[in-house]
Formats: structure tokens, C-alpha cells, sequence
């Protein structure tokens, strides 16, 4: 899970190294892609992400998601949402 920079930095090393593709890493919007808090978004903007995302799993709050919104804004770094809201459907 690339939720913080030392993750970030170990992609783009492995990926000059060995890949014979550009990769852009995306990195976590949350902590642990748990939705709940943060993930450290500008060190991993300093390491070398182009975007958040918790690939395949919502950010649990509207404020959060507000807050992931607004702190991108600053870094110019685009949000890609899972657009879920478990809230809205029963467990079968």
C-alpha cells in the first residue's frame, strides 16, 4: 500500500531501474487506505505520486473527503474516488 513516501520513493527507484514503462504512482488518500484519516500527501507528493486514491474502497466521510479534496487543491494532485456510499445499501 503506498500510504506514505518511503513507499512512494521505493516504486519510482524500482520502477528506473527495472521498468521498461513510465510509471506514475497513486498514492493512498488515507491512512492504510482505511479511510478514517489522512495519508502523508505531501511527503508523497515530494516523493514522486501524480494522485490520491484508496483504489476500490470509499473514503468513509464526507468530511474526510472534503478534507483529501481540499489538501490536493494545494498540490495540485487530482483525486480518483470510489464512489460507494455503504450506507445506502443492506447487507444481504
Amino acid at each position: 500500500m503506498n500510504d506514505n513516501a518511503s513507499v512512494t520513493r521505493g516504486i519510482v527507484e524500482r520502477a528506473a531501474a527495472v521498468a521498461s514503462v513510465r510509471v506514475w504512482p497513486i498514492g493512498a488518500a488515507s491512512a492504510g487506505s482505511k479511510g478514517e484519516a489522512l495519508a502523508e500527501i505531501a511527503a508523497m507528493k515530494d516523493a514522486g505520486i501524480v494522485g490520491v486514491s484508496d483504489d476500490g474502497k470509499p473514503i468513509a466521510t464526507a468530511r474526510l473527503m472534503r478534507q483529501v479534496m481540499d489538501y490536493c487543491r494545494a498540490f495540485e494532485l487530482p483525486v480518483i474516488d470510489h464512489c460507494e456510499d455503504a450506507s445506502l445499501f443492506a447487507a444481504a
